[in-house]
């Protein structure tokens, strides 16, 4: 819960930039800081912005799978 607000004001500091997140390093992904990305996905949409989480984590994608999402929840990609 902690990051969440952090991770929410950095995201917003970068309003209707192209954004990519790279997530390699996430140990821990908690209900917030999902709520917060998928709150700046679709934020990142209607703006017609690309938004990206890549190299996702196992540990991102295990916590996220537990919530019910699936590791094409932002367009999940390898970086080149």
């Amino acid at each position: 819960f902690a990051a969440a607000k952090p991770l929410a004001t950095a995201l917003l500091e970068k309003r209707r930039e192209a954004l990519v997140i790279d997530a390699s390093s996430v140990e821990h992904l908690g209900a917030s800081c999902l709520q917060v990305l998928i709150s700046a996905e679709k934020t990142w949409r209607e703006d017609e912005t690309s938004f990206s989480v890549i190299n996702c984590s196992p540990e991102f994608l295990k916590s996220a799978e537990l919530f019910g999402f699936t590791e094409e929840l932002f367009n999940q990609q390898e970086a080149a």
